[in-house]
């Protein structure tokens, strides 16, 4: 293409061919860049609008007001590009539609939508609506994405009119530029004429048409074989260029870990002399934590973006790390802004650069969870209190009617409740005195005190929960049934998707039997779904893909219903034990659970004048068969 070109219009083509490629390549991933952001963008905006709209219609939604669900729909009509929206029941039973172009719109099937995706020129979107740890429905948003269009299009057509801009000026700068290299070379072809001389030998390498390198590389080929030439070290500038890739591939190896680490990390760089902190980096786990991206905050002071740092404490840890060259650990610090708020555990340290690294990881719901289960625990013993005041009255009344064993039943189930709500308050005090210590005086606890600390408050955590089981346990001894058509294929489908959405990253198929109605309590059948369901779940959870079955097995006329897994099985010597109130085959360590789960269940069956028995094998799975005589 070049070869017979004379080396000023050789340089002034390379140069543009090369700067070209370059812009073109530089500006496509700018563009895709910009538009994948674009696209990310408009997917937080759509699920911002679809949660808010789901916070506001909760209680519409729990108390199933179908109008007021359609009228909190219909203000996505000052959200243009929101076409349609669906809220759907906690059985996927669409309550409400919205429809931006009428009534045209056929709301999907529940189990047919993901997440979020792009398909046919929409954005979909689902997301639960929840209120603590209750799922009562879902809110589906379909949106056009013609909008990321509009506001795209500008961005592309300034790329261009760019492009042609500095194309223009790179062909005057290669016209200035070509000269600086053009004339060495060419004063180069004149000497080497001189040097091989005008006789014999230097006939041989006559000029052939313009191209002065080719003469260039004919004369010093001349030269060449009159003069030894010294030798390059080729290996030297090989094991430098090596070292360059291994260098850059160690760069970008530690750049994809800190920014996938399950922590948000945070680096800052000391101003006014740790009076205040500069946003260094900020991963993408940082980002995703508190819903801002890096680009606003590189270069921000941390008591300009975040001001709650100074009100929660955090600053005063910065400075400290900082001063002193301490590592520091916060378990759980309350940290509050304009528009975010929550619970937040951090580890902060030292850079050898002198910068403050913070790794920290969101305990919101874990924190909410302890409160809300130490709110529950006070009603439960309240709710006791007065039931067993109430049952204390009825006693004294009726205590000469009643036989003396059904007396003498009562008096140990009062004598239980009482003895479960006098130590479940010291137990509370010890949970919430130890995690009071953690917090308060955390600097002045060594890392042993602190998990001890940590010790004391997970086992008296579990002792709680384990007197909240015996008293389920025992109050199956005394309740009534309250029989009525039970639909157990919904229960075990409503279940199996709790299970899939509290665990998206394993690997489960549940394969289900329809249409299996019995006569039953709903409450108490639903617990015993829920028991055998969660413990097929947890010893079937080292398994690659996990696979749990519900069906119907008929044998000389008489039905079990069944629940089978691929888990760790059992040995059949040990299948009376697994029955037996607090008695497991597994440590607490591989397989959680207070191993109440399978005695709560076996009362209930036998309640409804049924049996349950159980089959398995070690590494083979387990089946648990049941029957029900109501």
């Amino acid at each position: 293409m070049f070869q017979n070109l004379t080396i000023k219009k050789k340089l002034i083509g390379i140069i543009l061919l090369v700067s070209v490629l370059s812009l073109i390549i530089g500006f496509s991933l700018v563009v895709l860049y910009e538009l994948r952001a674009a696209k990310v963008k408009f997917v937080d905006d759509v699920r911002f609008h679809a949660r808010l709209t789901g916070e506001y219609c909760r209680e519409a939604l729990i108390s199933k007001d179908k109008e007021s669900l359609e009228a909190a729909l219909s203000k996505f009509c000052a959200i243009p590009y929101i076409t349609d929206s669906v809220i759907f029941d906690s059985e996927g039973k669409p309550l409400a539609v919205y429809s931006h172009s009428g009534d045209g719109f056929v709301p999907p099937a529940l189990g047919q939508i993901k997440p979020y995706e792009y398909i046919n020129g929409y954005l979909s979107v689902i997301l639960p609506i929840v209120d603590k740890d209750l799922t009562y429905g879902k809110i589906f948003v379909r949106a056009s994405a013609n909008e990321v269009n509009k506001k795209f299009i500008p961005f592309l057509i300034s790329i261009i009119l760019l492009f042609g801009g500095l194309t223009v000026l790179v062909f005057f700068l290669a016209q200035m530029l070509q000269n600086i290299i053009s004339k060495p070379v060419i004063d180069m072809v004149s000497a080497t004429k001189k040097i091989s001389g005008p006789g014999e030998s230097g006939a041989k390498v006559k000029k052939r048409g313009k191209n002065e390198l080719k003469v260039l590389r004919q004369r010093l080929g001349y030269l060449l074989e009159q003069v030894d030439i010294r030798e390059m070290n080729i290996d030297k500038v090989e094991k430098a260029q090596k070292n360059v890739l291994e260098l850059e591939k160690s760069v970008d190896l530690y750049r994809e870990r800190f920014e996938n680490i399950a922590y948000g990390i945070a680096v800052f760089e000391a101003v006014e002399k740790g009076q205040d902190f500069i946003i260094k980096d900020f991963n993408s786990t940082a980002e995703k934590l508190e819903m801002i991206h890096r680009a606003d905050l590189i270069g921000m002071r941390v008591t300009a973006v975040f001001p709650g740092v100074r009100s929660s404490g955090l600053i005063d840890v910065f400075q400290k790390v900082w001063q002193n060259d301490t590592v520091e650990y916060i378990p759980f610090s309350r940290f509050r802004d304009d528009d975010k708020a929550g619970w937040r555990e951090f580890f902060i340290s030292k850079l050898p650069s002198g910068e403050i690294s913070a790794a920290f990881r969101d305990v919101t719901e874990q924190k909410l969870a302890e409160e809300a289960l130490k709110k529950e625990n006070e009603e439960e013993q309240i709710k006791l209190r007065e039931e067993q005041k109430t049952r204390e009255e009825q006693k004294s009344k009726e205590f000469n009617k009643t036989a003396p064993k059904e007396a003498l039943n009562n008096e140990l189930e009062g004598l239980f409740f009482t003895v479960a709500n006098n130590l479940g308050e010291p137990l509370n005090g010890i949970s919430e005195f130890s995690m009071s210590l953690l917090q308060n005086y955390a600097d002045k606890v060594d890392d042993e005190g602190k998990n001890q600390l940590i010790q004391i408050r997970a086992a008296s955590h579990r002792m709680n929960q384990l007197f909240k089981e015996i008293e389920q346990l025992t109050r199956l001894s005394f309740v009534e049934l309250k029989l009525g058509q039970v639909d157990l294929s919904a229960l075990v489908s409503k279940k199996s998707v709790e299970l899939k959405e509290g665990n998206p990253d394993r690997k489960a198929d549940f394969v289900i039997k329809e249409g299996v109605n019995v006569r039953g309590d709903a409450r108490l059948l639903g617990l015993v779904i829920d028991n055998l369901l969660t413990n097929a779940w947890i010893y079937s959870s080292k398994k690659p893909k996990i696979k749990i079955e519900f069906g119907i097995k008929e044998n000389k006329k008489i039905k079990e219903f069944f629940i089978k897994d691929n888990g760790v099985g059992f040995e059949m010597k040990h299948v009376e034990a697994m029955f037996r109130p607090f008695k497991k085959l597994n440590p607490d360590e591989l397989y959680p659970g207070t191993g109440m789960g399978l005695a709560i269940v076996r009362r209930i069956i036998h309640k409804h004048g049924g049996i349950i028995r159980a089959e398995g094998k070690p590494g083979k799975g387990a089946v648990f068969y049941f029957t029900l005589g109501t």
